[in-house]
């Protein structure tokens, strides 16, 4: 069904799944299919064997598409044809970031594609780039009923010990065992490295198999060139980049030039610099540059581009020689593979992850550079020299020594100890702790003093850059005269048209700061007189908070100043400020700014602007429009309408109109409650009491649940039938009360009145309600107050019309100590699992309403 037989290991595996039974890791040599673990799992999934419904597949590397898209799209498509699965893709990264289809339905079978940062800081309820209504959805979907898959486990062993507490320590569940699986976790590596007896491994029946054979021995002939690439500082030796690069872009040529035919050329240098500088000696013969920091919207051509290479596995071969020029980026996570390679000395893990992207397939004879530059006196050098005995021990042939996975499979098993003083340590991690998990499972609490940020947690105690996000953008919440922008119209602006992971480019936070100032110098020009004074005042620049809050807005005038070399020490001290705030938060520039050239890398010397989300023609992956209107324009539908320019009278005289796809609209926004028609709030209340019945039929839970989810879903908004609420939303006066009202209504004019509380009244005195135990009472009414990401711990009381202030305010403390004890039954991520079911229905329900 899927192509070719599998080898041993995998229907060994397949018997596994089948049985329910998953093991704790996976330890496989590259180019023996470790990403049909999805095909597996699937196959499992269909038979109805006892495996989780969603599958997380965990990357290291953002860098363009892995293996694991691809297998996930095409082993989904023979599903559907074969089977009719329903099943949902979503990855978390590049041009098809998070179509959100794999949280519309907790029932339905899904694939997730992500990296630690994303899968992890969702996970832990602090979402990047979410906001924190939406981070107990994805928290309580990733955590519940899933299977986590973690590629390359040994490149983030911090993550993986992360995964590994959350999947067994029982402090982390909750004290009533939920209907549906824990999350599972299942390790992957190709680093073929000693110990873990629990490990699954390839067995005699694999080497015996003759395409596996033919891998595992695939030629791959090393050699070491010694090259003085380093420098003196004080008592230490740094690398000198550029020397280091002329040798191995000499190695490169050499290879190129005693060979026959065309050939593909892989080039692997440790650091941006040194292959800048290699694809500068190699410029003539058109090499392709890969690297990791560029905006994502380009990664995607950048794929195409190693595709038409002959650089992604299983692509057509080139028909002249062609280079390729990689960093880390290149390592994992994309499916590369070589005839020859050329690359710096590393730490063992990542010598054997880049000699994993050369011969894959076991086909003809590569040769492998290695350039040592001799940095014996470097911070690294004694693990580096580790790394040159290894080398010195593999098998030798013909002047040279033999580096195929098998080589390096036996090597690893007769020299455990070299491998371990050769391999990168593991950073030092922070404990996880039931008191941390509760403290960020407090998504409704802005700031929390025992809310740290989780970077530790999923990566470790390690000496990183800090980053910076940059986003182009054509339309900003600005004006050019008074009023002046309100800090809560830029806030609301980006809650709309919020900056999408398609739109970032991810690099160091020093590198953002110095290509921002060079570029405003550039972009302020020549001008005199009038129109410098004029573009100076021109806010170019908003630097948003992880949750969306506003943290700076720049003027084009101030960042020249800054850019200056003399300034005062006022302008210093808040340049210093601004500076320090860079790191973790996204820049969202103006695309006029330019910056960017067409491979989506950062240059300091680009004018032109780049193509933007919010342009002409738009981005659908982003989910919204922005069009600039006038106030008579009928505009029907827009979610959020920015006055940029007020008349003399104070009228608005232009506006920005930003569209939301109705597909992509959540429930963090406090967008007007709006339908294509007016819908009772009866019907409405109906029609997700039979979606969350389907919901919870699919997963198979008990009648007791089933009727609780329902009883939830047909209280969940009677707080709309208030007055309040009604004439906020515009709703006709004849057959009210209604849920969904054409046009939406105003929802300032609700006075910070939440349905969701006021819902909570007509469910205390409902029949069915009050005839449960309490505990399932509590759980009933918290899903109705947090249907909207609130109630955790706290929700708006104000302007209820159940009662005076002080009867109300009573009423919201309950809301925080029923979430206290709900959090204690059922587990931080069970809890947030029980949301989702009753806000995957109500999202249903209100799209097909539009």
């Amino acid at each position: 069904m899927l192509g070719n037989r599998p080898f041993p290991w995998q229907e060994r595996l397949g018997s596994a799944f089948m049985a329910g039974e998953i093991p704790v890791g996976l330890d496989i040599p590259t180019g023996l299919g470790k990403t049909k673990i999805i095909a597996i799992w699937l196959t499992a999934l269909a038979s109805g064997a006892a495996v989780p419904r969603r599958l997380i597949y965990v990357v290291d590397r953002r860098a363009v598409v892995d293996q694991a898209t691809a297998e996930a799209e095409d082993t989904a498509a023979i599903f559907r044809n074969e089977f009719g699965a329903d099943i949902t893709i979503s990855t978390l990264r590049g041009q098809h970031v998070d179509s959100g289809e794999w949280r519309e339905d907790p029932s339905r079978p899904a694939i997730v594609v992500g990296t630690v940062d994303m899968i992890g800081s969702r996970l832990l309820f602090e979402g990047y780039g979410i906001s924190r209504r939406m981070r107990p959805l994805h928290a309580g979907l990733l955590g519940v009923d899933s299977l986590v898959v973690l590629d390359e486990a040994h490149l983030v062993p911090p993550f993986q010990a992360l995964m590994e507490t959350i999947s067994v320590d029982p402090t982390l569940a909750g004290r009533q065992p939920l209907p549906v699986p824990r999350l599972r976790l299942m390790s992957l590596s190709a680093t073929q490295s000693p110990g873990a007896e629990a490990t699954f491994r390839i067995g005699e029946d694999d080497r015996r198999h003759p395409e596996v054979e033919r891998r595992l021995g695939a030629a791959k002939l090393l050699s070491v060139s010694d090259v003085q690439a380093s420098k003196t500082k004080g008592e230490r030796q740094e690398l000198d980049p550029a020397v280091l690069a002329e040798a191995l872009a000499g190695q490169a040529t050499a290879i190129a030039d005693g060979l026959d035919g065309p050939a593909r050329i892989l080039v692997y240098c440790d650091g941006r610099a040194v292959a800048e500088r290699v694809a500068d000696h190699l410029s003539e013969r058109q090499p392709i540059l890969f690297t990791g920091a560029r905006r994502v919207h380009e990664r995607q051509r950048a794929a195409d581009e190693l595709r038409s290479a002959g650089f992604m596995a299983g692509a057509e071969p080139p028909e002249a020689t062609r280079f390729l020029i990689a960093t880390s980026a290149g390592e994992v996570g994309v499916d590369l593979d070589a005839d020859h390679a050329i690359m710096d000395l590393v730490p063992w893990e990542r010598m054997v992850q880049r000699l994993g992207r050369v011969n894959r397939r076991g086909r003809g004879s590569a040769l492998v550079r290695v350039v040592d530059p001799g940095l014996a006196n470097s911070p690294s050098g004694a693990r580096l020299d580790s790394v040159r005995r290894l080398l010195r021990r593999l098998p030798p042939t013909g002047g040279a020594v033999q580096a195929g996975p098998g080589a390096l499979g036996e090597l690893a098993a007769r020299e455990p100890d070299l491998v371990r003083e050769a391999t990168t340590p593991e950073p030092l991690r922070p404990a996880l702790s039931r008191p941390l998990v509760d403290a960020w499972a407090l998504t409704g609490l802005p700031q929390h003093t025992g809310r740290p940020e989780v970077d530790p947690w999923l990566r470790g105690w390690v000496e990183v850059e800090p980053q910076t996000r940059i986003v182009w953008r054509e339309h900003l919440p600005r004006r050019a005269a008074d009023p002046a922008v309100q800090v809560a119209e830029v806030e609301a602006f980006f809650a709309h048209a919020r900056p999408h992971l398609s739109e970032m480019l991810e690099t160091e936070t020093y590198r953002a700061t110095d290509w921002l100032y060079a570029r405003a110098k550039a972009f302020r020009g020549s001008d005199t007189g009038a129109e410098r004074e004029k573009r100076d005042k021109q806010e170019i620049v908003f630097l948003l908070d992880p949750d969306g809050g506003l943290h700076a807005r720049l003027t084009l005038g101030t960042l020249a100043l800054w850019a200056g070399r003399k300034i005062d020490r006022q302008a210093q001290r808040e340049r210093d400020a601004f500076e320090h705030a860079l790191a973790g938060r996204t820049l969202v520039v103006d695309a006029a700014l330019g910056g960017l050239d067409a491979a989506g890398l950062l240059k300091n010397d680009q004018n032109e602007a780049p193509s933007v989300a919010d342009g002409a023609g738009g981005w659908p992956e982003v989910g919204f429009t922005i069009q600039q209107s006038r106030p008579g324009d009928q505009y029907a539908g827009a979610a959020y309408r920015f006055v940029t320019r007020f008349s003399a009278e104070g009228d608005p005289e232009t506006l920005l109109d930003i569209f939301l796809q109705r597909e992509r609209q959540d429930t963090d926004i406090d967008a007007p409650s709006r339908a294509a028609r007016d819908v009772p709030l009866a019907e409405h209340a109906s029609a997700v009491e039979a979606e969350v019945r389907r919901i919870a039929g699919r997963l198979g839970l008990e009648p007791r649940w089933v009727e609780l989810l329902a009883a939830a879903a047909r209280l969940h908004d009677h707080g709309k039938a208030a007055p309040v609420w009604q004439e906020a939303m515009n709703a006709p006066r004849a057959g009210r009360p209604y849920a969904k009202t054409r046009g939406g209504g105003n929802p300032t004019a609700l006075g910070r009145y939440r349905h969701e509380f006021g819902s909570l009244f007509a469910a205390q005195s409902d029949p069915a309600v009050q005839a449960m135990n309490p505990d399932d009472r509590d759980l009933l009414l918290h899903l109705i107050a947090a249907h909207h990401g609130n109630a955790r711990p706290t929700i708006w009381v104000e302007n209820c019309p159940e009662g005076p202030p002080t009867a109300m305010a009573a009423a919201g403390l309950e809301v925080a100590l029923r979430f206290a004890r709900l959090q204690t039954r059922w587990g931080p991520w069970g809890l947030a699992w029980w949301e989702s079911l009753l806000r995957a229905a109500d999202q249903t329900v209100s799209k097909e309403a539009g």
